[in-house]
């Protein structure tokens, strides 16, 4: 009797670790899931933007549109930079080529960026970014994207 609970109890927890069905919030702001689908917290701490609303984790374990669970992030509405009127970012910020718009910085004169905290992602190690934001090519380095097998990138607002 208590090798079928064991068995009953196992197969419940690999359910849950599974992929899970997701519900929804009744919010329409995405589609939840149960928070063992999302693995550990982040640990990131949340911090605040410039125009005084909160960033960081929310504590949400959301379906991702490619499949799985992830930790919802909310980013600070990203200031424009660059382009031709050359605008810069505030101090511990750095002006990224934007990947939801569809001009591109080797190519394009007047491509405006975004201002992104400088948040690492790539590299040898592929390390995704936090909240599913997309990993953008490092202005600040010599190495782009696909040259350098250890390329880094930092994290822009996903596409």
């Amino acid at each position: 009797m208590q090798r079928s609970a064991l068995i009953t109890s196992l197969a419940a927890l690999l359910a849950a670790c599974a992929e899970p069905a997701a519900l929804s919030d009744g919010l329409g702001q995405g589609l939840q899931c149960p928070p063992l689908a999302c693995g550990p917290a982040l640990g990131m701490p949340n911090w605040q933007c410039p125009d005084g609303s909160p960033a960081g984790p929310t504590g949400r374990c959301l379906a991702l549109p490619q499949g799985g669970c992830g930790w919802e992030v909310r980013w600070c509405p990203a200031a424009q930079c660059a382009g031709i009127a050359g605008l810069g970012c505030p101090d511990r910020q750095v002006c990224v080529d934007d990947p939801r718009d569809p001009c591109d910085w080797a190519v394009d004169v007047d491509c405006a960026g975004v201002c992104v905290d400088p948040v690492f992602c790539g590299g040898i190690a592929g390390f995704p970014c936090p909240g599913g934001g997309t990993c953008v090519d490092d202005p600040r380095d010599d190495c782009s994207p696909p040259n350098g097998a250890d390329c880094g990138g930092l994290c822009a607002p996903a596409r």
